[in-house]
């Protein structure tokens, strides 16, 4: 998407936004790299990183993101974890927002083109980077490109050419074009009772269902202008929008969910998903339900194939970078209603190497007696996962990530707060505070939640995933996940490990493994 403000900001804040030239990032794999991430998608380019595909294909798992002010850029990986770089799919004039769908297991691109000339692939060199067009604008016409791939049999989908027919204009049902309020396309999916085609878009302050029976993907009517009325920021831009059953076995009389929009009242670029139900074209009794509650990840997207929900964010901050591949899984319970986890996939252990601690059963972190998961084997780059066992009563506790020793000022704290079971479940409170300086202005990097969850036994579940500027944390199962900016200038080398502490007097157990982790990229461009 593009930015309407980038004339009155500073270059500091251009660099922070990925919108500015960034100098090229060193090799992360070398020994010497120490301030990039190491195996998370980086080496973004330049420009807005949106991330505006993840889908598997013949063996290969592919990602494209936003770049260079032109292109979407593309990744292929045969793991989902170690990435190799090829051409751009769409270059230059991808424009910005779009999806990706698999129709009957053929992939096929709709795009945000803004012209005609972007459509159908009549420009022929790249424009300077354009602040002049926003999708938060009202005014933003709704003209769709098509893009299908040259050759179905290459597994890695090399080369994509747009269709000549391009561009789509959208239509009302009384024949009336649709001229305004407009972003990106979501995901392809048959509606029924027809089974004919749709995709869902924001219209002005509503999100729409765009109908089409036509093959070519050329003809498109709005066949409801209000499929969701509650959603995108009274139509200032909801990008990258997708619609999918809910994965797994659906409870609770909820089957659908809508992902990717902004909610009306939550901060900019907060991940959420709406999980309703959807009868005879109309989606239902939407409940939002974050899946990402820090605001550095935003302008996300997600594929659900295979049985498998996979999402990926954009991490907006310094050079930036993609998050880890998450899994969505769907849970429902008669007392916390339903819930979206988020949680890493499985393969991201393949990138596990050496053990850096274990914690046995017998470790506790006591009263003035901080709990090291790592004991000497300080790392930047690590896998935690820890169980921490509560007492009947709440207990508060906090965990230092990637700080030398507890009383270090470069650690990345996350406080936790656990209250009595009530009712048959337990409140948990959780803030992630960040170094200062990091951003001494920006309150938004410290992230504050309060979830409900059924603890089994009062053990509660705790994932770390750090990649020296970067921590992801994932709560309980994935029913929270905060990811937070790691900006230790000049201190990175030096820095590592987690610790936990309590300020309770009744100490608490905690068993935890933790292991470093391998380079994420098979080729580095």
């Amino acid at each position: 998407m593009a930015y309407p403000m980038v004339k009155s900001l500073g270059l500091a804040w251009l660099v922070l936004l990925g919108l500015g030239a960034a100098a090229p990032l060193p090799d992360p794999c070398l020994p010497t790299s120490v301030d990039v991430s190491k195996f998370h998608i980086t080496n973004m380019g330049i420009g807005p990183h949106d991330a505006n595909a993840v889908f598997p294909y013949k063996g290969k798992w592919h990602v494209m993101h936003q770049a260079n002010w032109t292109d979407w850029a593309h990744l292929v990986s045969t793991d989902m974890v170690r990435w190799t770089r090829l051409p751009s799919a769409l270059s230059p004039n991808g424009d910005w927002d779009g999806t990706l769908s698999l129709v009957d297991g053929v992939p096929v691109i709709l795009f945000d083109c803004y012209n005609v000339a972007d459509c159908n692939g009549n420009v022929v060199s790249p424009r300077a980077p354009r602040g002049r067009r926003s999708s938060f604008s009202p005014l933003d016409p709704p003209l769709i490109g098509v893009a299908h791939p040259v050759d179905l049999a290459d597994p890695n989908l090399t080369s994509w050419t747009k269709d000549p027919r391009n561009p789509i204009s959208l239509t009302a049902p009384d024949g009336t074009p649709v001229t305004r309020g407009f972003a990106g396309p979501s995901n392809l999916f048959h509606s029924p009772p027809s089974d004919a085609l749709s995709f869902v878009v924001q219209l002005g302050s509503a999100i729409g269902r765009v109908e089409s029976d036509e093959p070519s993907l050329h003809n498109w009517t709005v066949a409801d202008p209000h499929f969701f009325s509650d959603g995108g920021h009274g139509g200032r831009g909801a990008s990258g929008l997708a619609f999918f059953p809910l994965p797994g076995a659906a409870a609770g009389g909820f089957d659908s969910f809508l992902a990717n929009l902004w909610v009306n009242g939550a901060a900019a670029g907060t991940q959420f998903v709406e999980i309703g139900s959807y009868k005879n074209g109309t989606f239902m009794n939407a409940r939002p339900q974050p899946i990402e509650y820090s605001q550095v990840v935003v302008f996300g997207t997600m594929q659900c194939t295979d049985g498998r929900c996979i999402h990926l964010g954009w991490f907006n901050v310094g050079a930036g970078s993609l998050t880890v591949p998450r899994e969505l899984s769907y849970v429902y319970s008669a007392i916390t209603g339903p819930r979206m986890l988020a949680y890493p996939v499985k393969e991201l252990a393949g990138l596990r190497g050496e053990v850096l601690g274990i914690t046995d059963k017998g470790a506790v972190a006591a009263l003035g007696a901080p709990l090291s998961a790592f004991g000497s084997n300080l790392s930047t780059t690590f896998d935690l996962e820890a169980l921490v066992s509560l007492p009947l009563k709440g207990t508060q506790f906090q965990v230092a990530v990637l700080a030398a020793g507890v009383d270090s000022s470069a650690k990345v704290l996350l406080m936790f707060d656990v209250s009595e079971f009530r009712d048959g479940y337990a409140t948990i409170n959780v803030n992630a505070t960040v170094p200062q300086w990091v951003s001494t202005k920006n309150a938004a990097y410290n992230t504050s939640v309060s979830f409900n969850s059924t603890l089994e036994g009062m053990m509660l579940p705790l994932r770390i995933v750090a990649d020296r500027t970067i921590v992801e944390l994932f709560v309980d199962k994935g029913r929270v996940a905060i990811t937070t900016p790691v900006v230790y200038p000049g201190k990175v080398a030096a820095n590592g490990g987690v610790y936990f502490s309590t300020t309770d007097t009744v100490a608490l157990p905690i068993q935890s493994s933790a292991w470093s982790m391998g380079c994420g990229w098979a080729k580095y461009p």
